[in-house]
């Protein structure tokens, strides 16, 4: 399943399962790894940054993680000693192709039900206005 050693996740791991227990209360022998992927985060929101926050923009190594409790799925973003819980797992994959890089809007396609890239929003700069300042001296 994991594309590295058990010894590098077991600790982050056993961090996710007790908080899918305290967060559910789910029996953490019931918390299954389905999928892992280490990822160098490109600041310190792993990935799942909270509105408002400011986040240091250095290279957090840690991983992606997909855990499974009965027939529910939960991912959880990673550095080497830290958990974050992404609440809208649904929108979330992971896979090594998409590591730490937001993933695109897909919409359907006009032609078949195929998912296509939704074309992207582009909103136009706004700047205050300029103000004339006097030079000393002048009136």
């Amino acid at each position: 399943v994991p594309d590295v050693q058990p010894s590098e996740y077991a600790e982050v791991l056993m961090l996710a399962q007790e908080d899918l227990n305290r967060r559910f209360d789910l029996d953490i022998e019931d918390i299954t790894l389905v999928k892992i992927v280490s990822v160098e985060w490109p600041d310190t929101a792993l990935g799942n940054p909270e509105p408002g926050m400011a986040y240091a923009q250095v290279i957090v190594p840690g991983f992606k993680m997909m855990l499974e409790a009965g027939e529910q799925t939960y991912i959880y973003h990673t550095s080497l000693d830290r958990v974050v819980f992404v609440e809208d797992s649904a929108t979330v994959v992971v896979e090594p192709g998409n590591v730490g890089i937001p993933l695109p809007v897909m919409e359907p396609s006009d032609s078949s039900d195929e998912l296509k890239p939704a074309p992207p929003t582009i909103l136009p700069m706004s700047r205050p206005p300029v103000q004339e300042v006097p030079t000393p001296g002048t009136s």
